[in-house]
C-alpha cells in the first residue's frame, strides 16, 4: 500500500509539472536583451522574433542589378529607369544559368558585348563603393566595372588583372591610385568590391575580406557613363552588381558577400545570425557585422545619385517655385576696369570662364560686357567640361556698349559639382579682360577657375588654354 501511495503521489507531481509547463508564456527568442522583439519593433506578439531572411539592403544602396534577365535591358531592383542598364555594344549580352544569385548571370563576350547606363553620373565623386560577383578567365587584364572608359580625372574601375584583381581611381590631378591583389584567383565565382574616400583610402575586397589598399588623393566629379564589361577585352560572367555613395566598412562588404544584397542567403532571429549563407563557403574568411539586422548608413547627399523618383496619391497644397538670377558672377551695375584688347583678324577668338556650382540649377542665358568695337556675329556657348560637349548656343543681338544678354533656345540644367565653361565666340572687334580672381555668384556658391581662350581654331571652338583671366562673361540662371 505504501508503494502504491508513493507511485500515485509521483504521478500527480509529474502531471502538475506538465500542466505548469503548458501554462508557461512563450519564451523570448529575439536575441540578447530582447532586441527587435514585440509589436513595437515589428516583431510578432508575445515577444517572439521568428527566424527569417536578413533584411534587404536594396533601399540602402544607390542601385543594384541582379542581372537575372535573359537578354535586353538589365533593370535595377529599385525600378528607376534612369539607372537601368542598356546594351552599349554590337551584341546584347545574353544570360547564363551559371550564376551566384537568382536565376541567371550576365555573360560578356569580347569584343562584341558591353552593357552600361545610357546617361551620365557626375554624382559619383566620393565616397564610392561598387562591386560584383565575377567569373573570368585568368591571364588577361580588363575592367568589368568602369565609370567612363577614358583616362581622365574622376574615372574609377574594377578589373581582372591576370590571376588577381584591382581597383583604380584617378584623382583631380589625373594621378592614379590603385589597390592591387595578385591572387591567384582562378576562373571561379569571386566577389570583388572597391571602396574609395577622397583624401582617404582606396580599398579592394575579395570574397568579403580586404586584400589591398592605397592612399587616395582628392576626388573629382567625372561626368561619364557607368559600364559593366569592357567591349574590347573582358570575357566572363557578372552577377549581383551594385554601386553606392558610401564607403562600405569591412563587415558590411562581408555581409553583401555572405548574405547577398537582398539578404536571402542568411537567416536572422533578431540581431543573431542563425545561418550565415556564403560565409560558410566562398566568403568564409571575412567577419560579419555583430547585428544581423544592421543596415549601411545612407550615402552622402552631396556626392550620391539622387534617390529614385516616387509617386504619391496625396495632392500637395504647396507649389514649387524657382528664382531667376540675372546677376551671376557680376552685378548688372558692374563695369570692367581692365584693358580692352584688339583682335588681329584671323578666324576669330573664343573666350570663356570655367565654373562649377554648389547646387543644381538651370542656365537660361549668357551675358558679356561689350566693347564698342564689337559689331555683330557674337555667339554664346555653354560646354560641359568633362567631355567638351556643347550644351547650348545662341547668337547675340548687339545693343549699346555694356552688358549684352542672350537667351538659350531651351533652359539647360547643370549638375552640382560638375565643371562647365560658358563663353563667347568673337569673329571681330575687341574684348575686355583683366587678370584677377573671378568674383563669386551671390545666390549660389560657385567655384570659378579663371578664363580660357582659343586662338588656333575658329570662334566657337571649345577653349582649352587656361589663363586665369576675367573676360567679363556671365550667366543667367534659375534655381529651385
Amino acid at each position: 500500500m505504501r508503494a502504491r501511495a508513493r507511485s500515485a503521489a509521483l504521478l500527480v507531481a509529474v502531471l502538475l509539472l506538465v500542466a505548469r509547463a503548458v501554462a508557461q508564456p512563450t519564451r523570448n527568442v529575439c536575441g540578447p536583451g530582447g532586441a527587435g522583439c514585440g509589436p513595437a519593433s515589428g516583431g510578432p506578439p508575445g515577444g517572439q522574433a521568428l527566424p527569417g531572411p536578413a533584411p534587404s539592403w536594396v533601399p540602402s544602396l544607390i542601385a543594384t542589378w541582379m542581372l537575372d534577365e535573359a537578354s535586353g535591358t538589365r533593370v535595377d531592383t529599385r525600378g528607376t529607369v534612369a539607372y537601368d542598364l542598356t546594351n552599349m555594344g554590337a551584341t546584347d549580352p545574353p544570360g547564363s544559368t551559371d550564376r551566384m544569385e537568382g536565376t541567371r548571370s550576365m555573360s560578356i563576350v569580347a569584343p562584341n558585348t558591353r552593357t552600361g547606363l545610357d546617361n551620365y553620373y557626375p554624382w559619383l565623386v566620393s565616397p564610392v563603393s561598387t562591386g560584383c560577383w565575377v567569373k573570368a578567365p585568368t591571364g588577361f587584364t580588363a575592367p568589368f566595372v568602369m565609370h567612363d572608359w577614358q583616362n581622365a580625372p574622376g574615372r574609377f574601375f574594377l578589373q581582372r588583372d591576370g590571376s588577381g584583381y584591382r581597383f583604380d581611381v584617378l584623382d583631380s590631378g589625373n594621378a592614379g591610385h590603385s589597390a592591387i591583389a595578385a591572387g591567384p584567383w582562378g576562373q571561379v565565382w569571386t566577389h570583388v568590391v572597391g571602396t574609395m574616400l577622397s583624401a582617404g583610402t582606396v580599398k579592394l575586397y575579395v570574397n568579403g575580406a580586404q586584400v589591398a589598399s592605397a592612399a587616395m588623393g582628392t576626388a573629382v566629379a567625372r561626368n561619364g557613363q557607368l559600364f559593366f564589361g569592357d567591349n574590347d577585352k573582358f570575357n566572363g560572367l557578372l552577377d549581383e552588381c551594385f554601386v553606392t555613395g558610401q564607403e562600405l566598412s569591412a563587415p558590411f562588404v562581408c555581409r553583401i558577400c555572405s548574405c547577398g544584397i537582398r539578404g536571402e542567403q542568411c537567416t536572422c532571429a533578431g540581431p543573431t545570425f542563425l545561418s550565415t549563407g556564403r560565409n560558410a563557403t566562398v566568403c568564409g574568411t571575412c567577419a560579419l557585422p555583430s547585428d544581423c539586422t544592421a543596415s549601411p548608413t545612407p550615402g552622402s547627399t552631396t556626392t550620391s545619385l539622387p534617390p529614385p523618383s516616387t509617386t504619391s496619391s496625396t495632392t500637395s497644397t504647396t507649389s514649387s517655385t524657382s528664382t531667376t538670377i540675372a546677376d551671376g558672377f557680376y552685378t548688372s551695375a558692374y563695369a570692367p576696369t581692365g584693358t580692352s584688347n584688339g583682335l588681329a583678324g584671323g578666324s576669330g577668338y573664343t573666350l570663356a570662364v570655367k565654373f562649377s556650382s554648389s547646387a543644381a540649377a538651370t542656365v537660361t542665358g549668357i551675358q558679356f560686357y561689350r566693347s564698342t568695337s564689337n559689331v555683330s556675329g557674337i555667339v554664346g556657348y555653354l560646354w560641359r567640361d568633362t567631355d567638351q560637349a556643347q550644351l547650348g548656343q545662341v547668337t547675340f543681338s548687339i545693343t549699346a556698349s555694356g552688358w549684352q544678354t542672350a537667351t538659350f533656345p531651351s533652359p539647360i540644367p547643370i549638375v552640382a559639382g560638375t565643371a562647365y565653361r560658358i563663353g563667347i565666340g568673337i569673329p571681330n572687334g575687341s574684348w575686355f579682360f583683366y587678370r584677377s580672381t573671378m568674383p563669386t555668384l551671390t545666390a549660389l556658391t560657385f567655384t570659378t577657375n579663371g578664363g580660357a581662350s582659343d586662338t588656333t581654331n575658329p570662334a566657337g571652338t571649345y577653349p582649352t588654354a587656361a589663363d586665369n583671366t576675367e573676360y567679363f562673361i556671365d550667366l543667367v540662371m534659375t534655381v529651385p
